[in-house]
């Protein structure tokens, strides 16, 4: 943003303690869309307009088209926690749960402790833009493509 827009770091602060707000009222919003459509629907919802936006970070033009897609991405991007925290309390069994959960978490943060590794290696080659491309193709491609999979049978088991 620096560099490519020439923002100043107090124009870079405000616009992520923005996005940061609104990205921690959409968790509550979240539970909102979880209770009308089911957990399944609204994670696949969430992620899917969340890689939509991811994939459209790198081809902004403008400050203001790169903070439309910031708050794109992050209005949806916590939206998903609630939801597959109720499809997997609802959908394993009761001695089951922590464990469950402790894996959900444990895979999330093992992806997202790789991806500041190849972010670094793609920004050192002057590719950093490829690594939001990167993202949104192993988004869709393995998680989505995984998610819906592995939950995809099960969806009428869980209540809306």
């Amino acid at each position: 943003m620096v560099d490519r827009f020439n923002a100043d770091s107090k124009t870079i602060g405000t616009i992520f303690l923005i996005i940061n707000g609104v990205n921690a009222m959409m968790a509550l919003a979240g539970t909102i869309f979880c209770k009308k459509y089911g957990p399944i629907y609204s994670m696949m919802g969430a992620h899917v307009i969340g890689t939509f936006f991811t994939f459209l970070i790198p081809f902004a033009p403008d400050l203001p088209t790169l903070c439309l897609c910031l708050l794109g991405r992050n209005m949806v991007k916590t939206m998903d926690q609630g939801p597959k925290t109720v499809y997997l309390t609802l959908s394993v069994d009761k001695d089951k749960q922590s464990y469950a959960l402790a894996m959900q978490n444990t895979f999330s943060k093992l992806s997202n402790s790789i991806a500041p590794i190849i972010t670094g290696i793609l920004a050192n080659a002057d590719m950093q833009w490829f690594s939001f491309i990167l993202a949104g193709i192993v988004r869709v491609g393995v998680y989505e493509v995984g998610v819906l999979s592995l939950f995809w049978k099960d969806r009428h088991l869980i209540p809306k």
